[in-house]
C-alpha cells in the first residue's frame, strides 16, 4: 500500500497539506510451493506439493508429464525419465494472477522404439530398432510370451502365428534401474494374417502341363 501527500500552496506563503494514509492498494500475488522430492536416479517417482501461497486461490497445476490438479496440495507420479517443470498458477481476491515453478530432475535410461513390417502374413520376420541414451541392455517383449534381451539397439523376430502384437521394450541402465515402457510405443501393433492370397504353381496331371493357380493360403500351402 501507498500513502498519498497533496501540498496546496497559494504562490506565497500560505499552503496546506492532505495526507491519506494507505490510499492506493496494488494487490499482488503470493504464490509457492514445496515437494516432498525433485530428484531421483529412476522412476517412477511419487511426488506431493504443499501449497504455501499466501491470499490466492483458484489454483492450476500443471505437472508437466501431461497430468494437471485443481487441488490445494497435490500429488502425481512422474513414471518416466525426463526433466519436468511444475507450474502452479493461481489468482487473489482482486483478480491478480500469478504464476511459479519448480523442477523435477528423473534420471534413467530413456528411448524410442520402430518396428517393420507390421502387416503380413505368417511366418513374418520383424526388424525392430531403438534409439535410447543411458541404456545398457534392451528387453524386447515380442507381446507373445518371448523375450529377448540384446546390449544393442537393434534385434529381428520371427511371428509364426497369426494375431495382433503389441511389441514394448524396457530399457535397463546395467546398475539398478529397468525402466517399463520408455519408449514411444506403436499402439497400432503388428498385424499378422492366416489367409493369405499367393500364387501357386501346380502340374497338371492329364495334361502333362504347367499351370498357375490362384488359391489361399490355409497354413499348410497351396492345393492342387
Amino acid at each position: 500500500s501507498y500513502t498519498v501527500t497533496l501540498v496546496v500552496s497559494n504562490g506565497s506563503a500560505c499552503k496546506d497539506t492532505l495526507i491519506r494514509t494507505n490510499y492506493i492498494q496494488i494487490n499482488t500475488v503470493n504464490l509457492g510451493f514445496t515437494a516432498s522430492d525433485t530428484f531421483a536416479t529412476c522412476p517412477p517417482l511419487t511426488v506431493t506439493f504443499t501449497n504455501t501461497s499466501l491470499a490466492a486461490g483458484n489454483f492450476t497445476w500443471a505437472f508437466g508429464n501431461g497430468n494437471t490438479s485443481s487441488l490445494t496440495s497435490p500429488t502425481t507420479i512422474f513414471t518416466l525419465p525426463g526433466v519436468y517443470n511444475v507450474k502452479l498458477k493461481g489468482t487473489n481476491s482482486a483478480g491478480c494472477m500469478d504464476s511459479v515453478y519448480k523442477t523435477i530432475t528423473i534420471l534413467g535410461p530413456n528411448g524410442t522404439l520402430s518396428y517393420s513390417p507390421i502387416n503380413g502374413c505368417a511366418p513374418l520376420t520383424v526388424q525392430f530398432t531403438s534409439t535410447n541414451t543411458n541404456t545398457t541392455q534392451l528387453i524386447w517383449d515380442m507381446n507373445n510370451g518371448v523375450t529377448q534381451t540384446t546390449t544393442g539397439s537393434s534385434t529381428s523376430y520371427t511371428y509364426t502365428a497369426p494375431g495382433k502384437y503389441v511389441p514394448k521394450l524396457l530399457l535397463s541402465d546395467g546398475i539398478s534401474c529397468i525402466v517399463p515402457d520408455a519408449v514411444k510405443m506403436n499402439w497400432a501393433g503388428i498385424r499378422i494374417a492366416y489367409d493369405c492370397i499367393i500364387f501357386c504353381i501346380y502340374r497338371n496331371s492329364k495334361t502333362a502341363g504347367i499351370g498357375f493357380a490362384l488359391n489361399f493360403q490355409n497354413g499348410f500351402g497351396c492345393g492342387g
